[in-house]
């Protein structure tokens, strides 16, 4: 180190204007000793606060990365919980879309028995038909039309009063067929 390098130096330490950072500790102290100057401990004070906190560091080391691995693993303890929960709706969700499934094909299922048995009795109903025109025709001297004059809503509450079931899905020529069907039973 010459001596117009460490004049500067010993300048800059002096002004306070020289930390850790600037220069190592050992190069300060080798301008100072070039120049026949002293070092004093006051103006060592960043120097060995710097030693004393990565000295501290050195030493809380193990615990930091103890809490630092005890963070992980909660972490990781708690994403493996949130994924198990995630898993367990997804199943619940699966469980409600096959019960769903289930009661739409029972459903299906039933609509459709019911259709086969309106169709088996439409298929006896041009009988019936004459049958009730011929007592309508006997009573009153002409064909009764009521349930071809009358409209769905009118038809679904004659099947409400008469206490029957399955008619709310019913369109007007099945509502018409039931009320027709059942009028029959009623005669025999």
């Amino acid at each position: 180190m010459n001596a117009r390098s460490a004049r500067k130096i010993v300048q800059r330490v002096e002004k306070g204007s020289v930390n850790h950072k600037s220069y190592p500790l050992h190069t300060v102290e080798r301008a100072f000793l070039a120049l026949g100057k002293t070092l004093t401990e006051d103006m060592r004070t960043p120097w060995t606060t710097e030693a004393a906190r990565k000295a501290e560091i050195a030493e809380n080391r193990p615990a930091r990365e103890a809490a630092a691995a005890a963070r992980r693993a909660d972490k990781a303890a708690r994403l493996e919980a949130k994924a198990k929960a995630k898993e367990a709706n997804r199943e619940r969700i699966r469980g409600l879309e096959a019960d769903r499934k289930n009661r739409e094909l029972a459903a299906a299922a039933g609509r459709e028995a019911f259709k086969e048995a309106i169709e088996n009795e439409v298929d006896e109903l041009p009988e019936s038909v004459e049958v009730v025109h011929e007592v309508a025709d006997e009573t009153v001297g002409e064909p009764d039309n009521t349930y071809a004059e009358m409209s769905v809503k009118e038809l679904k509450a004659e099947c409400k009063s008469r206490g029957l079931k399955g008619y709310s899905s019913l369109k007007r020529p099945e509502l018409t067929a039931m009320l027709v069907v059942n009028d029959q039973n009623d005669g025999l």
